[in-house]
């Protein structure tokens, strides 16, 4: 039945249009009483054959059919519509990008224009232009990791909220290095992600200086990797500093590390991620499909129909 009534209407207000139907149908119908005509008093009956014929009995049928197709196109003219659930498949991968805020990121490197903050957060939001078909999240940094954005199609939103970053106050309590604490909790939200392929892209400027020796209670990134492994999670690092650390452990997930010093380097470290292999995503969505066109078929149709009657021997044209 939902292919003739749908779960909503899309113009309900022409429904208001039934009601001006009945007044229509009484003035035909009233229209339609026969006027008696004698030519001679051999025409009439006797009272037992002077009831209304099957004929006369229909003589009504043209005007209610008429009706009918009346109210069925004020239907088809209401929209019936139908809201019907799908899913959508599209080629992409899950991808973190881990970026570091601490205040070292607002130095320059030797030559450069920009800080390596706005370097970063610049060729971020061209590689995320570059994957429309992946779902990529945002984390950033310092001493604590905190999910900007959890992995999603909404690149424009992510872009703005990539945009919108900042780094944290220099030499205040947030200002540390946190890599060990970034891949953890990189892993820890991939771990919810249903596609094959899941990486994260960990941006940073410097060393571990959070999980120290005299901070044995702080996840180091040796000891954070395990957790990429166990969730399937590749990681690619990229840091300016000379790390032995990340090129020890990015490896160890099927990942790598690069070293760069501008932006060049940068652009072609992330062009060489942009290379990787592609996985399906599938998701959710609804689409609107219309109902008028059986109303409307069904108001042509007997409308057709109520032309063909009055012409014919049930029709009132003498």
């Amino acid at each position: 039945m939902s292919a003739w009534f749908g779960s909503s209407l899309g113009d309900p207000w022409m429904l208001t249009l039934l009601a001006l139907l009945p007044l229509a149908w009484w003035t035909r119908r009233l229209g339609l009483a026969p006027s008696l005509r004698m030519s001679s008093i051999a025409s009439a009956r006797p009272s037992d054959e002077s009831s209304p014929t099957v004929r006369l009995r229909l003589r009504a049928l043209p005007s209610t059919i008429h009706a009918l197709a009346l109210a069925a196109l004020c239907v088809a003219l209401a929209r019936p519509i139908e809201h019907v659930p799908g899913t959508r498949t599209a080629q992409g991968i899950d991808i973190l990008l881990c970026l570091d805020v601490s205040s070292s990121m607002q130095e320059r490197d030797p030559g450069g224009t920009v800080t390596r903050f706005d370097a970063a957060r610049r060729a971020l939001e061209d590689f995320v232009s570059r994957r429309p078909g992946d779902r990529i999240g945002l984390l950033s940094f310092a001493a604590h990791a905190d999910l900007v954005a959890p992995p999603t199609l909404d690149h424009e939103g992510l872009r703005t909220l990539l945009t919108e970053l900042r780094t944290v106050e220099p030499d205040g309590p947030e200002d540390m290095t946190g890599i060990g604490n970034a891949i953890a909790r990189a892993a820890e939200v991939a771990s919810t992600s249903t596609v094959e392929s899941r990486i994260a892209i960990l941006f940073t400027d410097g060393r571990e200086t959070l999980a120290t020796p005299d901070r044995p209670e702080e996840i180091s990134p040796l000891e954070s990797v395990a957790l990429c492994r166990e969730f399937g999670v590749r990681l690619y690092a990229i840091t300016t500093a000379d790390d032995d650390t990340l090129r020890r452990v990015a490896p160890m997930t099927d990942g790598r590390s690069f070293r760069v010093d501008d932006g060049a380097a940068l652009a072609e470290a992330l062009t060489e991620i942009d290379e990787l292999e592609r996985s399906p995503i599938v998701t959710t969505d609804e689409h609107v499909e219309e109902r008028f066109a059986a109303w409307a078929l069904l108001g042509l149709v007997l409308g057709a129909l109520s032309l063909v009657l009055r012409a014919g021997p049930l029709g009132v044209t003498p």
